[in-house]
């Protein structure tokens, strides 16, 4: 306890004390690079554009606000605001197109867990939550970490149950690590602010490599604390109960993945030669249900390919189990082994791949059309046309949410827009991995949404 008490007087002691909330505005650097997000398979050089983030955090009420966004290849912008407290947690996108009109809500313990990360941005939240949880603290021995020798104590999380370490500097008494759960942060550059000190460096580390630095551009001691900060805003509700997993007719021989876990559509059509597959998104679980409703569909067919739109982890991940019933896999120019790496070693042999870098017929899937789309997101993608009934099926190019407004386009969808034109592509329906499917007349009002808002 006198190392905890030490460190609160670093922070400023007395003053410390006054500190019932705290507002910080910081532009955060990824320093990981992650290949299978990139825009090539084969750079894994870190985004370069920052991303900002935004903690609001009431200490007293146990409440905070964060709001977050980040930018993908194309570029793609993302921006949400997410609310904790010790009852749950909620999130709404900002730029309504992922997740449109809809409220995100989590279960309490995560809701908890994420509320302690929001408190221990700040020294003296972290020490305070120290404190009060003082029941449990031991010391944990010395360490040293990046030049500095440091005391680490830890303790029980009351509001989490999870087990906490904080390492302080010898010298200093100041905060330099805070760890839990295989996640770290490191503090540093201490500056003072208002009576106090507070790092204007943060690291932030998982599973011991590092994530994000995290610079602070603002911070505000006396921010405003009332219900009204940390309620949802207007205009957003909450989405439907979800349902089961099921295949929707959107042609004959030809159906979309609703309900899925992760959220995700797929899908399918019947041809002469067996099922084709358009995306093998999230994950095993997306898989095996996929495959449980085709099996119910046509239970005599063989799965002859799977049409993929582009390498991103998101869009291959649920390919194992038809590389296993020993389907092709068809990819845009050059991505073959960007996806080949991805499959679990066992099967990296054993898939057959086709690539195509041209508008064109892919032979033995019934008349389906791949169509290169050239974008700025993510090399080599293709999106497919079924002649036969107008429907363009297409990944990361064009989204509209479940629930909301047609939002104005990312420059990706000129991209789309352009390749089908070239094309003459008929299209009637657009199924997008992302969001509900829509209409062409829909994917032309974005554009034209996106030429209004940049004028």
């Amino acid at each position: 306890m006198a190392l905890l008490r030490s460190a609160w007087h670093a922070l400023g002691g007395v003053r410390a004390d006054s500190i019932l909330g705290f507002e910080l505005l910081f532009e955060s650097r990824a320093m990981r690079g992650n290949p299978n997000q990139a825009y090539r398979w084969t750079d894994s050089s870190p985004n370069p554009n920052p991303a900002p983030l935004r903690y609001l955090v009431d200490i007293a009420h146990r409440r905070a606000l964060s709001e977050f966004g980040s930018i993908a290849p194309g570029p793609i912008q993302f921006k949400f605001l997410a609310g904790y407290d010790s009852s749950g947690q909620w999130q709404v996108d900002l730029l309504r197109w992922r997740t449109g009109d809809d409220v995100v809500t989590g279960d309490v313990r995560t809701a908890r867990a994420n509320l302690a990360v929001m408190m221990r941005q700040l020294p003296q939240g972290l020490i305070r939550e120290a404190m009060y949880d003082a029941d449990s603290l031991r010391y944990a021995g010395g360490r040293r970490v990046n030049g500095r020798d440091l005391h680490v104590v830890s303790y029980v999380a009351r509001m989490t149950g999870q087990t906490v370490e904080v390492g302080l500097d010898r010298q200093t008494g100041l905060p330099m690590l805070v760890s839990g759960g295989g996640n770290a942060m490191e503090f540093d550059d201490y500056r003072p602010h208002e009576g106090v000190v507070v790092p204007h460096r943060r690291r932030q580390m998982i599973g011991g490599i590092l994530s994000a630095e995290q610079r602070l551009q603002a911070v505000d001691l006396r921010p405003t604390l009332n219900v009204a900060s940390f309620a949802i805003p207007p205009g957003y509700t909450p989405p439907p109960a979800p349902g089961q997993p099921k295949a929707t007719r959107i042609a004959p021989d030809m159906f979309r993945f609703d309900n899925m876990p992760g959220g995700y559509h797929s899908a399918f059509a019947l041809t002469a030669g067996g099922i084709v597959v358009f995306e093998a998104p999230q994950g095993l679980a997306y898989s095996r249900a996929a495959l449980a409703l085709i099996d119910s569909i046509a239970p005599a067919r063989p799965v002859s390919h799977v049409l993929i739109t582009h390498h991103h982890s998101d869009h291959v991940a649920g390919l194992a189990p038809y590389v296993l019933r020993g389907a092709t896999l068809v990819v845009g120019a050059g991505l073959t082994e960007g996806v080949r790496r991805q499959l679990p070693d066992s099967l990296q042999q054993r898939a057959r791949f086709v690539e195509i870098d041209v508008a064109m017929t892919i032979p033995q899937t019934g008349g389906v059309r791949a169509i290169p789309v050239l974008n700025g997101h993510a090399q080599g993608n293709l999106a497919y046309l079924v002649p036969a009934h107008g429907i363009l099926f297409q990944g990361d190019m064009f989204s509209i949410p479940e629930r909301g407004r047609v939002p104005p386009a990312f420059s990706v969808t000129e991209g789309l827009y352009n390749a089908v034109s070239t094309a003459g592509a008929e299209v009637r329906l657009v199924v997008s991995v992302h969001g509900r499917s829509g209409t062409w007349a829909e994917v032309v009002e974005s554009l034209e949404l996106r030429r209004r808002t940049r004028q």
